[in-house]
């Protein structure tokens, strides 16, 4: 809609005119109307177009969805009642614009005080994307960045068309990346070579959120977070990490006291819990962390086989196929895969706050 203007050459969007009225409650009449009406689906959509990514991997509940939401509309009405007391000062031009902006606001400042990792690692792949010629970064319709390899798909013996290869690469991106990088770990390569492989294979266009997430997990930035973050909790008790030159974030681990605690906590999780998490348990390189356990004579495979309700035959015949993705964990534990990334999230929680109470 057109804006209205005043004799003062000042103006707002003539949607809210009807707030301009001499009683409380017709004031708050029409801001129940224009919340419902307008400002609640953009918010909605806006939102929930942010949190896709995030929420594919199991980072946000319901509930923080939720918040997200409740945040946006609260900044959406004290805005409102602003204009009421100063419409020409406090007076908002394009109110469509101004929520969905507001919108994507509090998830953006949300994301990077709980992922700080994963917004850095954001913004590392907009460089990439930014200064790379053979990459087109734009927006979509939505308001969305995307970004395409302008180069030809990399030709495949999957026969896959480029809409089902991105397809495979959100929904398995570990397996995805390996069938990419043949002989290589993916969580190995830069950030540049394994960002640019991708996009040339997948030959399609990709949201940068949708990327971003699943490059995170294909290069680890949460586990490496993860690890460092348990490191520092050690250090905070007065107790110094296994030194050795440039190691690995797993071989920081490497410690027999902070070991057999996490492994008492583990047992204590539910069979489910255990198979989310123990299975899917992956070093840098790619391999099975789960190992490190046996390594250091904290766990043997009976011990973890009963963890997970599972024989020793049963175990030893998959134990050379760990880490499992989570696809084939779920079909384990008759679980889906959201159900198997929720276990894990779950666990997880579980065990940093254990460990922290320890």
């Amino acid at each position: 809609m057109a804006p209205t203007s005043d004799s003062t050459n000042h103006s707002y969007d003539a949607q809210l005119e009807p707030l301009l009225c001499a009683s409380r409650q017709a004031f708050e009449e029409a801001v129940q109307r224009l919340v419902h009406d307008v400002a609640q689906p953009i918010i909605r959509r806006t939102v929930a177009a942010k949190l896709r990514p995030w929420q594919s991997g199991g980072n946000l509940g319901m509930f923080e969805v939720e918040d997200l939401c409740s945040e946006a509309l609260l900044q959406v009405l004290r805005r409102l009642e602003d204009f009421r007391q100063a419409p020409q000062e406090k007076g908002i031009h394009n109110f469509q614009n101004y929520v969905a902006v507001v919108s994507f606001r509090v998830c953006s400042d949300y994301f990077r005080a709980k992922f700080p990792a994963r917004f850095g690692f954001k913004n590392k792949v907009l460089y990439i994307l930014e200064n790379n010629q053979s990459i087109r970064l734009g927006e979509n319709p939505d308001g969305n960045l995307f970004c395409v390899s302008l180069k030809h798909p990399v030709n495949s013996k999957s026969e896959k068309t480029p809409a089902a290869r991105k397809e495979q690469f959100l929904a398995q991106p570990v397996e995805t990346a390996t069938e990419i990088f043949p002989g290589q770990a993916p969580s190995a390569l830069s950030l540049a070579e394994c960002l640019t492989g991708i996009l040339d294979w997948i030959g399609k266009p990709i949201e940068v959120d949708e990327l971003v997430a699943a490059l995170a997990v294909v290069q680890q930035v949460e586990l490496r977070q993860t690890m460092l973050a348990l490191e520092e909790q050690e250090l905070d008790k007065g107790r110094r990490p296994v030194c050795a030159p440039a190691p690995k974030p797993i071989e920081r681990l490497v410690n027999q006291e902070f070991l057999k605690r996490l492994w008492s906590e583990i047992r204590q999780l539910s069979p489910r819990q255990c198979a989310a998490l123990l299975l899917n348990l992956r070093e840098p390189d790619g391999g099975s962390a789960l190992e490190l356990f046996f390594l250091t004579g904290i766990a043997q495979p009976a011990e973890v086989a009963a963890c997970l309700e599972l024989t020793s035959t049963q175990f030893s015949d998959i134990w050379h196929k760990i880490p499992l993705d989570d696809t084939t964990i779920g079909e384990m534990i008759g679980a889906t895969r959201q159900q198997v990334i929720n276990l894990r999230k779950c666990a997880r929680e579980r065990l940093a706050r254990r460990m922290k109470n320890d």
